[in-house]
């Protein structure tokens, strides 16, 4: 039952990309934006208060940077992005994430910066640059851009909920996740009125069934899995989702979408998957490595 919800989480939020790649011809991508958090907002509301977690939030401050940075600017830079580019190289392109995360942590927390962590800082470095191919400039460089901008805020986001954890250790998962995501509307409310994007909404049955997939199982329920696996799994084990959804995402696009990739992006893709396996053997290393020391 756990591996089969952890196949669920996988195919989730791989499929994601595809979904919104297709939703966003009938769409504008901060329109969407608002229908998905709206969406997901309202599924979170019910968990939260059938589970009877609502509480008052213990800082509104770190709630709103949470909802900022892990949601609302990922989630708006994400579907820009996919307006631009492919939905296979955005998957992969954002999901050099755990990467801004370590050089994020060591400009604001001040964490050590271990030298083992150059190799799959620069082999992800290398595949960026190839995926991007800055020497042919094209209108598919403003996806890659809003990709890694996608990236960097939730890298940026990660670092504030280890502030949070740090300030806050007792703050319900579900309290905080839910008072994040009432900024999360508010902010996507304000990129609707200050950026309108001139598009007529097509409104039809797939548009309907992508505003609900994403506000339901990418959203909503895809966060539930998620804190419901790290509950019943080691971390190491939910953490190869971080693995195997840009792959899943390529392999998606390819199929339904008939995206091509050229040699150089699935040698690109390949060095940014090796650099996350790298990062991701190392930390279980490293984690056994202090299990056995303190055991």
């Amino acid at each position: 039952m756990l591996y089969v919800a952890f196949v669920l989480l996988i195919l989730g939020w791989s499929y994601t990309a595809v979904v919104t790649k297709i939703a966003l011809n009938y769409i504008g991508p901060f329109e969407f934006t608002l229908w998905r958090v709206l969406v997901g907002f309202l599924f979170l509301f019910l968990i939260t208060a059938f589970m009877k977690k609502l509480e008052k939030p213990k800082s509104i401050k770190w709630a709103f940077l949470l909802g900022l940075f892990q949601n609302a600017l990922p989630v708006v830079f994400y579907n820009l992005a996919l307006v631009y580019s492919s939905a296979g190289k955005v998957t992969v392109l954002g999901y050099i994430m755990p990467f801004w995360t370590i050089l994020l942590e060591r400009l604001i927390l001040k964490t050590k910066l271990e030298k083992i962590k150059y190799i799959p800082i620069s082999l992800s470095f290398i595949g960026l640059i190839l995926i991007m191919q800055p020497w042919y400039f094209r209108a598919s460089v403003f996806g890659y851009l809003f990709a890694i901008l996608y990236g960097v805020s939730w890298g940026i986001g990660n670092v504030v909920s280890v502030i949070i954890w740090e300030k806050y250790p007792h703050w319900d998962v579900f309290s905080l996740t839910f008072w994040q995501m009432v900024f999360v509307v508010l902010v996507v409310i304000l990129f609707n009125v200050l950026i309108p994007y001139q598009r007529t909404v097509v409104l039809n049955s797939y548009l309907i069934f992508a505003i609900l997939y994403t506000g339901i199982i990418a959203t909503a329920f895809a966060w539930f899995l998620w804190i419901f696996l790290l509950k019943k799994l080691p971390a190491s084990i939910v953490g190869l989702s971080s693995l195997a959804i840009p792959v899943f995402a390529m392999i998606e696009s390819y199929i339904q979408l008939h995206e091509k990739f050229s040699l150089t992006d699935l040698i690109g893709s390949f060095f940014i998957i090796l650099s996350l396996l790298i990062i991701y053997i190392y930390s279980l290393h490293k984690k056994t490595q202090s299990q056995n020391f303190a055991s």
